[in-house]
């Protein structure tokens, strides 16, 4: 028995153009994970201007990690060594009042804090 299906112009375009789509796309995951890789590590939040890196730091070593609030963050600025950035910040201290502290926060290139000291405008 023969087969009636026989393959017209109209499917070979359309194979084509399937062929050059998968090629687009191909081509376009390959630029966006090469993108991700150039990335900085350190860097502002699109959302809510913070760094993970100082907020995680500040979680771990705030008297009470819960009361952090903060108040205005600094861009990313990349230094010979790493980063640093600003943050203005509330948190309770020791005695359970709530105190505004402006920090420093320099980082190296892996993401990791490597100093804090305060802001001197």
């Amino acid at each position: 028995m023969k087969s009636n299906k026989h393959i017209t112009k109209y499917d070979m375009v359309i194979a084509f153009g399937f062929l050059i789509f998968l090629v687009w796309f191909l081509l376009k995951v390959g630029n966006m994970a090469e993108t991700r890789k150039q990335e900085p590590l350190v860097y502002n939040s699109s959302w809510d201007s913070s760094v993970t890196q100082v907020r995680d730091y500040l979680q771990n070593n705030l008297k009470d990690p819960k009361s952090f609030e903060a108040i205005e963050w600094s861009k990313v600025a990349k230094t010979e060594s790493g980063f640093m950035v600003r943050c203005k910040y509330r948190a309770k201290n020791s005695f359970g009042g709530y105190g505004i502290e402006n920090k420093i926060f320099l980082l190296d290139k892996s993401g990791r804090v490597l100093s804090v000291f305060d802001y001197q405008p």
